[in-house]
């Protein structure tokens, strides 16, 4: 029985470079390692695979029967978690079909369809299902989901051979010539094995050899500082009070912020440093005196913040600070009477006690300091922190597709973070990255897989469609906000809206592999649409359509240029067919001419696309543009780098 997970449809994209700090992706010892792992890997996955056919056990009664009872159990707790009976509950119930779900599993042998409905239903990107009790019936759905469908077989043992027989020649294939479509399919077959739980091995050296990081990317110390740093000049309010004189002043701060990396393998670590100097003017009243000073204030503050794909959290700042005040005059409230007596005691008084309060103004500087810097760095990684999640974390983890390699670090000159963009269903990158590019401020290096398991994770399955061109346009999926603008700016926007000939159209992508890329030697970077259906003019059922793109450098941006279109029919397999008839070859052409049609209004495939110097906003935007200065792809991995100009 062959399962996919066709309605999980989520997004992940490598965040704006506003949140850079909280998203960079690298391993600091990788490259090290990968040659001893994958020989190791070798050797392990040749022995998984002569030993996981005879270590097969068949699927009991019993086993069975527990995978059923921990489906139910795990769907009475998420109705006590929604509250069953309330309006929220019922709304939730309706939504995953659990009424349908729980009937089937009533019976003797459930009907497959309803829980795959609501296996469906709970992998989608719906704010709350990234919470336990919907992934824990999630979880125990699909195990019994596989669990039942392999034991309906006439034989358990001859039907897994078969699997494990076709999987071994994928992975040889894979292994001479890997491919997308090859990764895919592999990628389907070991998550079945993964969820049956019979052959761990098998499965875990296919993940070594094959799932290897794939997105990297790594910001320089230098550009790092440079964000981070800040020139201080503000002015304000100061109130306090020492040794019972209530102070009231303004105080003028300059100095500097910087960043620095600490070394660290298990998370990123930043130290900001804020070094300044503030000089208030000062009024205190204690009784009848009015005393008025300067106050200088020397001081620094360290403010040590870590990343993880866990949690973003800062220590509590250390503020090192130093108070020294010139006392101007003392004077009476109000003058008259005893203002000469009020002001030679008062003077004799703060002169006395003069070391005693600059001790205590340091004190209370130090706490304030410490504040401050505590609330604005709280408040910034508050709001990356808030990014990070909206843009890339919660709409995996609602589907199930979060990744589960995803490293941040920092050595003594980067900030770095690495992740295999790969859920259980999924390979990553067969290869090792390619070297760093010397002297860059920003490097990316992206492998194919990870493009393309994401583009899968987003859109398999999906319909794009445009009634109106006014409108532009729309998705039959949640998509999120940034790929939404983008959408917008990059489509949208160019795309004629008085075009008298506009013909409203709908494309279904492929349920497994929607949208291909492929980073291809001589810098060429291929794109696959892989068609289900394509309403337009005509009707186009199973097409892939290649579009072949060249970089170009230039005004601190790449422009990929877009040669012609290409069209291939494509069989029930979803293989493009090697030879086609004279209808197909009418329809191609017929394909091929409406897509270049609608390119040069602006819609469908696009002829140009275009990466712009990076001009970083909000609080990096001192850190100045950014110029892409390398564009390169090779053996499945593109490199682009960046430095500050």
């Amino acid at each position: 029985m062959r399962l996919t997970r066709v309605q999980r449809l989520a997004s992940v994209r490598f965040p704006a470079w506003a949140s850079v700090v909280a998203t960079m992706l690298l391993s600091a010892t990788f490259g090290l390692s990968f040659v001893s792992a994958v020989a190791k890997a070798d050797d392990d996955l040749a022995t998984a695979l002569s030993t996981a056919r005879e270590k097969f056990t068949s699927i009991t009664d019993d086993q069975l029967a527990a995978a059923k009872a921990d489906v139910s159990k795990q769907i009475q707790a998420l109705e006590n978690f929604v509250g069953a009976k309330s309006s929220n509950g019922k709304q939730w119930i309706s939504y995953l079909a659990l009424g349908d779900t729980k009937k089937e599993l009533s019976a003797a042998q459930p009907d497959l369809a309803p829980l795959m409905i609501t296996y469906g239903e709970l992998n989608r990107d719906e704010n709350g299902l990234e919470l336990s009790p919907f992934r824990r019936v999630s979880d125990s759905l699909w195990k019994y989901i596989n669990l039942s469908g392999l034991s309906r077989t006439d034989n358990q043992a001859d039907a897994y051979g078969k699997k494990l027989d076709v999987l071994a020649s994928e992975l040889d294939e894979y292994q001479k010539q890997p491919s997308s479509a090859l990764a895919s399919s592999i990628g389907r077959r070991i998550e079945v094995f993964r969820v049956l739980g019979q052959s761990p091995e098998l499965v875990a050296a296919i993940k070594t050899k094959f799932a290897q990081p794939n997105a990297l990317v790594e910001a320089s110390d230098n550009l790092l500082s440079a964000s981070a740093g800040e020139n201080l000049n503000r002015t304000d309010p100061i109130t306090d009070s020492i040794l019972g004189t209530s102070i009231h002043g303004t105080g003028h701060t300059t100095g500097s912020v910087s960043a620095k990396t600490v070394p660290s393998a298990d998370r990123a670590t930043v130290q900001l440093t804020t070094k300044g100097h503030t000089e208030s003017e000062n009024v205190g009243r204690n009784g009848p005196a009015v005393i008025r000073s300067t106050a200088h204030t020397d001081f620094t503050a360290n403010k040590v913040v870590e990343l993880t794909d866990a949690a973003f959290q800062a220590k509590p700042a250390q503020v090192d600070a130093h108070v020294k005040s010139d006392v101007h005059s003392v004077s009476k409230a109000g003058g008259g009477l005893g203002s000469n007596l009020v002001a030679r005691m008062g003077m004799s008084q703060v002169q006395q006690k003069h070391a005693q309060a600059d001790s205590i103004a340091t004190d209370h500087a130090q706490g304030r300091i410490r504040g401050r810097v505590d609330q604005e760095v709280r408040d910034r990684l508050a709001k990356a922190r808030q990014r990070y999640d909206d843009d890339y974390r919660l709409p995996l983890a609602r589907r199930g597709e979060l990744p589960d390699d995803i490293r941040f670090s920092t050595t003594d000159d980067s900030l770095l973070l690495q992740l295999t963009q790969a859920s259980h269903a999924q390979l990553g990158a067969p290869t090792a990255p390619p070297a760093v590019p010397a002297n860059k401020d920003l490097v990316v290096r992206v492998h194919e897989s990870a493009t393309n398991n994401y583009l899968a994770t987003l859109l398999a399955g999906a319909t794009i469609s445009e009634d109106d061109p006014e409108h532009g346009t729309k998705a039959d999926v949640p998509l999120p906000k940034w790929l939404r603008d983008a959408w917008e700016k990059r489509l949208d926007k160019h795309a004629a809206t008085n075009d008298p000939d506009f013909q409203p159209w709908s494309l279904k992508f492929n349920s497994e592999r929607p949208i291909e890329v492929s980073f291809e030697d001589g810098n060429k970077l291929r794109v696959i649409l892989h068609i289900a259906h394509l309403s337009s003019a005509h009707d186009f059922t199973r097409w892939d359509v290649t579009g072949t793109f060249t970089p170009e450098l230039a005004d601190g941006g790449v422009t990929l240029r877009r040669q012609d279109l290409d069209a291939y029919p494509v069989g029930p397999d979803l293989k493009p067919l090697t030879s086609h008839s004279a209808t197909q070859a009418g329809e191609k052409q017929n394909l091929i001419d409406e897509l270049t049609k609608r390119s040069d209004q602006g819609r469908g495939f696009p002829k140009t696309i275009e990466i712009k110097e990076i001009k970083p906003t909000g609080d990096f935007a001192k850190a100045g543009p950014l110029a892409a200065n390398e564009f390169t792809t090779h053996d499945g991995w593109l490199t682009v780098a960046w430095n500050r100009e």
